[in-house]
């Protein structure tokens, strides 16, 4: 067992449980202190910082920090909040992204195609812009930015990363 996953796994899981059960301190603080703000934008900072650079991602963290954002968004609306939308929507969009076509995506396939869903329903612009940084078949992009449905949205999903495979072999 290495030391340093179990103190990164009790790191993050301790983030989670911070935003799922004292929200209301950084909502209530979001628009009187600066340094609330600053620390929630951290905490998600460290969410998307794992994931662009924890290769190979361990499968607990990784899952605690996907539950941990589709958790916050069904309890408290994280992607409609001003702060996501405005300065974090955008990258844990193309974290997730290059993420799913990563080695490490498969480990996290339906989750990430889940929040990519969610988010993708606050900003269709920003998929859009995520979309055609990562993948190159226009068609499709505009056929997933048009899509309301997760079933849909997961095929057309499953049919972007086959090809993006196709391509980088």
């Amino acid at each position: 067992i290495n030391p340093q996953i179990d103190i990164s796994y009790n790191l993050f899981s301790l983030y989670d449980t911070i935003l799922q059960n004292h929200w209301n301190y950084f909502q209530k603080n979001l628009s009187n202190t600066r340094n609330s703000q600053e620390d929630l934008m951290k905490i998600f900072t460290t969410y998307g910082q794992y994931l662009c650079n924890g290769s190979p991602i361990d499968p607990q963290i990784g899952r605690v920090i996907m539950a941990s954002l589709e958790v916050l968004n069904e309890k408290w609306h994280l992607y409609d909040k001003t702060f996501f939308k405005n300065s974090l929507l955008k990258s844990f969009m193309t974290t997730l992204l290059r993420l799913i076509i990563s080695s490490d995506g498969i480990l996290f396939y339906d989750q990430i195609i889940t929040i990519l869903f969610n988010m993708s329903e606050k900003n269709k612009p920003a998929l859009h812009e995520c979309l055609a940084a990562v993948f190159s078949d226009k068609t499709k992009i505009v056929q997933l930015c048009e899509v309301t449905d997760l079933p849909t949205f997961a095929n057309i999903m499953e049919i972007l990363i086959q090809d993006s495979n196709v391509v980088h072999q």
